[in-house]
């Protein structure tokens, strides 16, 4: 045991992995260390700077999410707060693109999961010795995180390693961070795990929840069930007609209004494999009632024949011993037939 204690230091270098590591450009060779970056990456989330943290005597720990393309994607963040009970954030960065900004998420989190975090976080700082390697290794695209912590005396610790580097352990202390997240965030829960990338591609998911956001993150499951978000043609409207109610209204642009399932599926699986709906936001208006506000992406063969974005809406209703099925789709702020009868009509709220 004593020689196994002896051994641990010198697997911790002193050097923090903010001097050297290669981890301080992501892939399109962004500094990401020096002072400008991280206060341009702070302003992305109107984050304030650690010490901000220290001078309110509020201990904190955070972690900076960049993909492997170079974009920020996402931020969370713990801390406890004098008189008060710890709590966790995750904030998207804000939108390009002009889309509107979503409001962070947050919760409260247990002192034992607060405890779990910041005792993994002990040597994240430090650069790990590394071990001769008989082959060399490709990574492509790594992605990348920055933690900085705030200790209870003040002082401030900070480290970043790309996804691609074994030289530091700041990513698992991040992965901590965000799993700490979902799991104080039933509806972040709900999100099916095996849908989404990683943790931090299911925050920002959730990110999308509002209204009954356990409703929410159901349908949202629903819609991720395989084909209905890309199918590939007409073949696929069998495989997709169980997620349409029996009586609804579709309006899809250039198409006739549909009120028959099958035949909204045919039209859906004609039509979304090259013009995409992307949600932006899922509101849940009740426990079984969902709705889905996004854009149609037009797409053409050339950009010249492209089309403008429409905002577009999926409504998702639950009833008569069905799980969630679209009743409702237009392009468009408005409804064309918003008295229109579906099969969970009596139900139902006007749109």
């Amino acid at each position: 045991m004593k020689a196994m204690l002896t051994a641990i230091p010198a697997l911790l270098l002193a050097v923090p992995v903010l001097a050297q590591s290669p981890s301080c450009r992501d892939d399109p060779t962004q500094p990401r260390c020096v002072a400008e970056a991280e206060k341009a990456q702070r302003a992305l989330y109107d984050a304030p700077p650690a010490e901000d943290y220290a001078r309110q005597k509020t201990r904190m720990v955070r972690a900076f999410f960049v993909d492997g393309y170079g974009h920020d994607v996402g931020l969370v963040t713990l801390w406890y707060a004098p008189a008060a009970e710890p709590r966790v954030a995750w904030r998207m960065p804000k939108p390009r693109n002009g889309e509107d900004a979503m409001a962070p998420i947050d919760a409260t989190l247990t002192l034992s999961a607060w405890r779990e975090v910041t005792a993994a976080g002990t040597y994240f700082d430090r650069a790990l010795a590394q071990l001769p390697q008989k082959e060399r290794s490709i990574c492509l695209h790594g992605w990348t995180t920055r933690v900085e912590m705030v200790e209870a005396d003040g002082k401030i610790r900070r480290g970043i390693q790309s996804g691609c580097g074994d030289d530091a352990l700041v990513w698992p202390l991040a992965r901590r961070m965000t799993a700490a997240a979902i799991a104080a965030m039933p509806a972040c829960a709900l999100l099916d795990a095996e849908k989404t990338r990683n943790d931090i591609t299911r925050l920002n998911k959730c990110n999308r929840l509002s209204g009954d956001r356990a409703a929410a993150a159901e349908a949202a499951n629903v819609y991720d069930a395989p084909w209905f978000a890309n199918p590939r043609g007409e073949d696929f409207t069998r495989a997709l007609t169980y997620l349409f109610a029996e009586q609804l209204d579709v309006a899809w642009p250039g198409e006739p209004v549909v009120t028959d399932g099958e035949a909204a599926a045919r039209i859906w699986s004609r039509h979304v494999g090259d013009a995409p709906f992307f949600p932006h936001v899922i509101f849940g208006e009740t426990a079984d009632r969902v709705r889905m506000d996004g854009m149609l992406v037009m797409r053409g063969a050339s950009a010249q024949t492209a089309r403008e974005p429409l905002p577009a809406t999926l409504i998702w209703e639950r009833c008569n011993g069905f799980g969630f099925r679209v009743t409702r789709f237009w392009a468009g702020t408005t409804p064309l037939r918003p008295g229109a009868e579906t099969s969970c009509s009596r139900r139902s709220i006007a749109p």
